[in-house]
């Protein structure tokens, strides 16, 4: 680890590392995380935010967008890995990404929580704040913030927008039931024009996000948690054809408690970004899309062990 030069700033950049040849990841140091990033003074509940921060920079910067691309350049008979190794030469481009997405969403955050009984956070009267926000209402808090208005519901056709495509809660472990959803999403009929799709996975009241970039065939997990009091945030890619072997990795690695669950689900949400002032967007900025993981939408396409019942405060442990 040390200091290197990225799109002309200064980084902490941690060397990429392969999993058993079949994926790269950095684990970075714990001053970069999201509880930790510029010398932040108390714990970050952000992670919902930083998720959704995520989804914009990725939908709306091409730029950012493209370092997701593996590019062999010319060089044959190269796997994935090393290809990806030549192009980003042990420096992680989403490094960036995360790092203003921890930073913004760590602001939002903080000012959601100064609306007091107009916050997203509200839980009732004489109720203290809730701590954590769900995905929904972390799109609701970042639209606000952009808007600039104390609704958190208003919506404007001159500003990018955030929305929630759908959201499901799967049965089962990450490493065996990641990979099917996933698969069904990205190749859903009514997403077929998507090139970039940004999911947020949340499970054990942690959440992270996971994009995919289709052209690329090629999937990178951006982690802003710290982990055992020694790992700061984690960035992992992978191809598609080895996104199993990454699903039971990030299980095991980033949300440990899963195991020890007696009942075992997670929840997976695509989010969708729209913008009056998109210049040559990776996806269409209409319609917006809804309702993709619906029973209607997917009985002959989807097996419907994987889809469970809503969540309510019986299936708690």
């Amino acid at each position: 680890q040390g200091p290197q030069s990225l799109l002309g700033k200064l980084e902490v950049v941690a060397l990429g590392k392969t999993e058993n040849d079949s994926f790269l990841y950095w684990a970075f140091p714990l001053c970069f995380s999201q509880s930790r990033l510029e010398r932040r003074k108390r714990t970050s509940n952000a992670c919902s935010l930083i998720n959704v921060i995520i989804a914009e920079e990725f939908y709306g910067n091409r730029n950012l967008s493209d370092c997701l691309q593996l590019n062999s350049n010319g060089q044959e008979g190269m796997t994935e890995m090393e290809k990806a190794a030549m192009v980003w030469h042990k420096v992680c481009p989403p490094e960036l990404v995360m790092k203003e997405a921890i930073i913004t969403g760590n602001k939002i955050y903080d000012v959601e929580r100064e609306r007091g009984i107009h916050s997203v956070m509200y839980a009732g009267k004489d109720k203290p704040l809730k701590d954590l926000m769900t995905i929904d209402e972390a799109i609701q808090a970042r639209n606000r913030f952009v808007v600039g208005d104390s609704d958190a519901k208003q919506e404007t056709s001159e500003c990018s927008m955030m929305n929630e495509v759908d959201t499901i809660r799967v049965k089962g472990e990450i490493g065996k039931r990641l990979p099917k959803i996933v698969n069904f999403t990205i190749r859903h009929s009514a997403l077929s024009d998507w090139n970039i799709f940004c999911f947020t996975l949340a499970c054990n009241h942690q959440a992270v996000s996971l994009v995919y970039r289709k052209d690329s065939d090629l999937f990178c997990i951006l982690d802003p948690h710290e982990h055992d009091c020694y790992t700061g945030a984690i960035i992992a890619i992978s191809s598609r054809k080895n996104f199993d072997q990454l699903s039971v990795w990030m299980q095991e690695r980033i949300f440990v408690g899963m195991i020890h669950k007696r009942k075992k689900f997670f929840f997976l949400t695509l989010l969708q970004w729209s913008s009056p002032y998109a210049v040559s967007p990776l996806n269409p900025n209409s319609p917006i899309v809804s309702n993709i993981y619906q029973p209607k939408y997917n009985l002959n396409t989807l097996r419907l062990s994987l889809i469970a019942p809503v969540y309510d405060s019986s299936d708690s442990d």
